[in-house]
């Protein structure tokens, strides 16, 4: 139960820091497009963090529906900014995942702590269908609307067909890399003889999370400097090439000489390389093309008499 009141307390306390950060930089003179990086960077990674943590509360397992758990929050996430990116403001529906989601989530973590996990593996009226699978498909099909509401937001956007003289089905393939990553994965994961995910959910998950959350601060990026966004990046191939392999081994039954523990480890080296210098490189050109600290703030220089 404790770990469920501390998750509880630790998202609260991350929602409420998260929606201060902007209203103090602001305040002190201080905000600057660093900050918008580390904001956006930071509520990236939390997907996965959050996600992982959420999982294990309500009882997901190294299943499907952790997948398919993350994979509706990063959704959301990625078609949310890149929606910001094509109508040039950042618009959430009435009921959105960073604030009523952060609340609905601590609610069903007291609750999980009053009650037990053993709740989430009741079965509903629906005989084999367990509370924790009602659940994941209810937030699924939330993202898909929220998702097709982006894609509606966007067709519609005068900003993209004004200021950017973008069509739509050009706008609409640069969430392919996210959708094709996705995909791959969970082809890999329903044809593994092995079960990688059961094997290995935390470097699955973290590694889908990590190529995720490079492509959204790449999307934040273009929009911050007006450019335009190219998802397709070398570092990023790899994970593509290598779950394509592996399907198509596992279809041609030549799998007896696949190692899907080195493969899946090779991949999270390659994205944490990959999140690592793209974050390192983003911190230091912000720092000396805006002439600022990262993590102090620069005193400024006295003006003489």
């Amino acid at each position: 139960p404790w770990v469920c009141c501390l998750q509880a307390v630790v998202g609260l306390t991350y929602q409420t820091m998260d929606n201060l950060d902007g209203k103090q930089a602001r305040r002190t003179g201080t905000s600057s497009p660093l900050g918008l990086i580390f904001d956006h960077g930071i509520d990236a990674l939390v997907v996965t963090i959050g996600g992982l943590s959420l999982s294990a509360i309500f009882q997901l397992g190294c299943t499907w529906k952790t997948l398919l758990f993350w994979i509706s929050g990063a959704g959301g996430f990625y078609m949310a900014s890149w929606q910001e990116y094509y109508c040039d403001e950042f618009d959430l529906p009435p009921i959105n995942g960073p604030s009523e989601g952060i609340l609905i989530f601590t609610a069903l973590e007291i609750l999980t702590a009053v009650k037990g996990p053993g709740i989430w593996h009741a079965e509903t009226l629906v005989p084999g269908l367990q509370n924790n699978s009602v659940f994941v498909l209810g937030l699924a099909i939330g993202a898909l609307v929220t998702i097709i509401g982006n894609a509606v937001a966007v067709y519609k956007s005068e900003y993209r067909t004004k200021h950017l003289n973008v069509s739509f089905v050009r706008a609409l393939s640069k969430a392919l890399p996210f959708l094709a990553l996705n995909a791959l994965a969970y082809a890999w994961l329903r044809l593994s003889k092995k079960n990688i995910m059961e094997l290995h959910p935390r470097l699955v998950i973290w590694t889908l999370g990590l190529a995720f959350a490079k492509l959204v601060m790449l999307l934040i990026v273009a929009h911050m400097c007006r450019e335009e966004y190219h998802p397709w990046r070398r570092s990023i191939m790899p994970i593509f090439f290598m779950a394509a392999h592996v399907c198509y081994s596992v279809i041609q039954n030549n799998y007896s000489s696949l190692d899907e523990k080195q493969i899946i480890e090779e991949l999270f080296f390659v994205s944490v390389l990959a999140y690592s210098h793209m974050a390192y490189s983003l911190v230091r050109d912000c720092c000396e093309i805006l002439d600022i600290y990262c993590f102090t703030i620069k005193k400024k220089a006295s003006k003489s008499v």
